[in-house]
């Protein structure tokens, strides 16, 4: 038995790490990374870069996922609103064309925001809440040019700040 202990208890130094703040940052990071991109192609498609259909289906499936692993579901719309709105603030910004089609770049989108759900639903279990210490680490996991000092904010705010 305690052999059995010690080796399940060998596997919880590597869960702590899995399931840090940073790692949800970095997530967000990347999906937003992709916009410039996502932007470059509407521009090119003649689209805008509002898609209130679009928004609303990724928002369902988003929250369906949230929803499913146990996230409260208001903490999980704040969230992903508040990924949308940064997605938008940084098209509007800026267009760099890639060689990804926008369905490719979809796919990508929709992995990323599964797995920012999984990392966020992993810190909420730790009972972790966005909190004031939170923000140096924030703002040094985006690059500057991304957002403007007041979108980042915004997009902070909309972590969670109140325990499960």
């Amino acid at each position: 038995m305690t052999r059995g202990l010690l080796f399940i208890l060998g596997f919880l130094p590597g869960l702590a790490l899995a399931c840090q703040p940073q790692q949800l940052f970095d997530l967000m990071q990347q999906r937003l990374g992709y916009m410039p991109v996502v932007a470059a192609n509407k521009q090119e498609a003649g689209r805008p870069i509002e898609d209130l259909a679009r928004e609303d289906l990724v928002l369902q499936r988003s929250l369906e996922k949230a929803i499913a692993l146990g996230l409260a579901s208001a903490d999980a719309e704040q969230f992903i609103r508040g990924q949308i709105t940064a997605a938008k603030q940084v098209q509007q910004r800026h267009a760099i064309p890639g060689t990804l089609s926008l369905a490719q770049i979809r796919e990508q989108l929709l992995a990323l925001g599964d797995q920012q759900l999984q990392q966020l639903h992993c810190l909420r279990q730790t009972g972790w809440s966005a909190a004031a210490a939170d923000w140096p680490v924030f703002r040094q996991s985006f690059p500057d040019e991304l957002l403007d000092a007041k979108q980042l904010r915004q997009l902070f705010l909309a972590l969670p700040a109140s325990p499960l």
